[in-house]
């Protein structure tokens, strides 16, 4: 059991991280663009103006960043939804809950919480059959560096299987204990 809890730990301080990790790219790729393209911009401006201030070098702007921070921002919801949904801190459509009396509220959130489990891993199982077809296939494109873009697209499929399998978890923990469907 302790192996377990331990291997439980490591997962989600691996989740994390790379939620931190991922964010923080983001952050800094951003900053990196607009510096170059200031710099790059005053460098024209001054090429422009003076004459006499010749600059043989080119400021590099990286097309490449814009790509990335935008498979950057699809890691960070997927990972961001899996930290919520690991907290019970997740988006829920509980219309229903406010309508029916006390006594049946726990049995519709049990069922709502199954019910999106098992779209969450028909989901997963959907876009890991598109992600390994790209795989298969090598018909991805390059995202950068030869970094093909099936390594961004295996978050979607990871992403569901965790919230969906958190998600039943969450249900059949509160099933057997009858108690909160939150922070399992």
């Amino acid at each position: 059991m302790k192996a377990i809890h331990s291997v439980r730990k490591a997962l989600r301080l691996v989740e994390s991280s790379l939620l931190v990790s991922a964010l923080g790219g983001i952050i800094l790729l951003t900053v990196m663009q607009i510096i170059m393209r200031n710099l790059k911009s005053w460098v024209t401006y001054a090429n422009a103006n003076y004459e006499s201030v010749n600059i043989a070098y080119q400021i590099p702007v990286f097309g490449w960043t814009e790509t990335l921070t935008q498979h950057l921002v699809l890691i960070i919801a997927f990972l961001g939804a899996m930290v919520a949904g690991r907290k019970g801190e997740h988006i829920a459509f509980d219309v229903f809950q406010n309508y029916v009396p006390s006594k049946i509220k726990y049995h519709f959130a049990l069922v709502g919480a199954c019910l999106s489990g098992l779209v969450c891993f028909y989901l997963a199982y959907l876009c890991s059959l598109i992600t390994f077809e790209n795989i298969t296939d090598g018909g991805s494109f390059i995202v950068f560096a030869n970094v093909p873009q099936w390594v961004f697209e295996v978050f979607i499929p990871l992403g569901f299987f965790v919230m969906g399998y958190r998600l039943i978890k969450v249900g059949v923990h509160s099933l057997v204990n009858r108690h909160n469907l939150k922070n399992v």
